[in-house]
């Protein structure tokens, strides 16, 4: 992606960035159509218990500082939620010098036989990626090589948590590679984190000064561009709104999107959405996301209109 602005918000140290490629005209003069509002205990309650799960939610409009909560200290499965972070984490070496987006990995068929990598295995005829394709893919496809491999170069899952603790995260903790971190049983605290503490460290990442301008735009771009995200939090917003976001599942119960939200170009609202337990069915998963993000939004900005 090319340069972006940077609109410096009263909020002190804060900086919301958005991509200049999406011009003002994207953007529509109202955030979300007016109508009944319903609070977002009302949907995490009735998805609660119609499933038996647990719904953990924060946003935060970043402009006004207004919040919304539910269960946001709760830990819940990360899931591939956890990729934006492993990638941020890989971009930072590279601004180091420690780590090259051009280095080149190979790879065998057998590498990728038992695991989902539909971007590795697009890339097969060359048997070979950079180190900012492996970031692309964890990302933009969710590919699970893409993101063992990263992990590989980076130090592994304690890397990854020892990089959440210096960014103040005292909370999120993985322990596991693909597929594995997807199996802790229902309440544990292997592979776990907050919807508040992944949307502190999503609010750094992306809107902060950790990263470097360029590896923030490359960043912003692989999650705007995220394939799997279209019926989850997205599947709840006005088109017009530009929308970064990563999503993640174990498959049954555990399900997550965290994304940033730019209704307007200087407006930014961080939204954190994890499930877990019970039995829910697919549909009751995807309606959640798309009710949380539809009515948690037109909450968030109710203070703006």
């Amino acid at each position: 992606m090319r340069r972006r602005d940077v609109l410096a918000l009263g909020t002190a140290g804060t900086a919301v960035l958005f991509p200049s490629v999406f011009c003002q005209a994207l953007w529509g003069k109202r955030a979300v159509p007016a109508e009944r509002a319903v609070s977002i205990e009302e949907i995490a309650l009735e998805y609660e218990q119609a499933t038996g799960g647990h719904v953990g939610i924060y946003a935060q409009n970043i402009a006004t500082g207004k919040s919304l909560a539910w269960r946001a200290n709760e830990r819940f499965l990360m899931c591939s939620s956890f990729k934006v972070s492993l990638v941020a984490s890989v971009l930072l070496r590279c601004d180091r010098g420690q780590d090259s987006l051009d280095r080149i990995i190979s790879y065998k068929p057998e590498d990728i036989e038992d695991l989902y990598a539909p971007f590795a295995k697009a890339h097969l005829d060359k048997a070979e990626m950079s180190v900012a394709e492996l970031c692309q893919g964890a990302i933009e496809q969710s590919d699970n090589f893409c993101a063992n491999k990263l992990l590989e170069r980076s130090g592994g899952a304690l890397a990854l948590t020892a990089f959440w603790r210096q960014l103040g995260d005292d909370q999120s903790r993985l322990d596991n590679i693909e597929p594995f971190l997807n199996e802790t049983p229902y309440g544990g605290v292997e592979n776990t984190t907050t919807p508040i503490a992944m949307a502190r460290n999503l609010q750094k990442m992306l809107l902060g000064s950790l990263l470097s301008p360029s590896s923030r735009d490359r960043l912003t771009g692989w999650m705007v561009r995220c394939q799997t995200g279209s019926q989850r939090l997205r599947a709840g917003l006005p088109k017009n709104w530009v929308i970064a976001d990563k999503t993640g599942t174990n498959g049954h119960d555990a399900a997550s999107d965290i994304a940033i939200l730019w209704p307007q170009p200087n407006k930014a609202i961080i939204l954190s959405v994890y499930v877990w337990g019970g039995t829910p069915t697919k549909d009751q998963l995807l309606g959640l996301f798309s009710k949380i993000a539809h009515y948690g939004a037109a909450d968030i900005l109710q203070s703006e209109s």
